[in-house]
């Protein structure tokens, strides 16, 4: 097994590689202003706890989005009241719980959305220009943008289709959740060569 690791794929490469590469070589003075800082910010940014953040904050709002479908689809019932031995009524979504419990899920939605936003607006700081060299952080950024149009702007404007919109830009940043799983492999497989290589020595 070789004892060198391998390049990691361009989707599991942070925003901040130019910044430790540069420190590496003794040259992250010359990475422009508040190098060491953008190099701090970009360290955080991609520790384990904070993966596991987000995928914590993903995994509420897809659970959110299906509860949602499967009231509206009357696949969940809220509010249950037995009519007779086969029969049950369950309460729309404008009624006094289910409303109250979609107004928590899109406040719950929109601060997410707030969350990840910053969360790019910091990673822009950090990479700067290198950032949108690399496509998955260009795509990071595309799917940051719809879902806060979707959350701030295209909710007041269609409200009646805007579950439509919701469930798409959910669909496109699910796919942060494959980079987590990835990075346990990762994690895994260094954990593994470094193992073998120890009992080869």
């Amino acid at each position: 097994m070789s004892k060198h690791r391998k390049h990691k794929p361009k989707y599991l490469v942070g925003c901040h590689v130019s910044l430790q590469r540069a420190k590496t070589e003794g040259t992250l003075k010359d990475e422009g202003a508040l190098a060491e800082l953008r190099l701090h910010i970009g360290e955080i940014l991609y520790r384990y706890w904070f993966d596991v953040l987000v995928l914590v904050l993903v995994s509420m709002e897809l659970l959110m989005t299906l509860i949602e479908f499967g009231m509206d689809y009357q696949l969940i019932c809220i509010n249950a009241a037995e009519l007779d031995k086969q029969r049950w009524s369950c309460e729309s979504k404008h009624g006094p719980r289910a409303s109250a419990m979609l107004h928590n899920f899109e406040t719950a939605g929109r601060a997410i959305v707030v969350f990840f936003s910053i969360e790019m607006l910091v990673k822009i700081f950090v990479g700067r220009v290198e950032l949108f060299q690399n496509q998955w952080h260009v795509l990071d950024v595309a799917v940051v943008v719809i879902n806060f149009a979707i959350a701030f702007v295209l909710n007041d404007l269609v409200e009646h289709r805007v579950e439509d919109y919701i469930g798409l830009a959910l669909f496109l940043r699910y796919w942060r959740l494959l980079k987590i799983f990835r990075l346990v492999q990762e994690d895994y497989e260094l954990i593994h060569e470094l193992t073998a290589h120890d009992k080869h020595e």
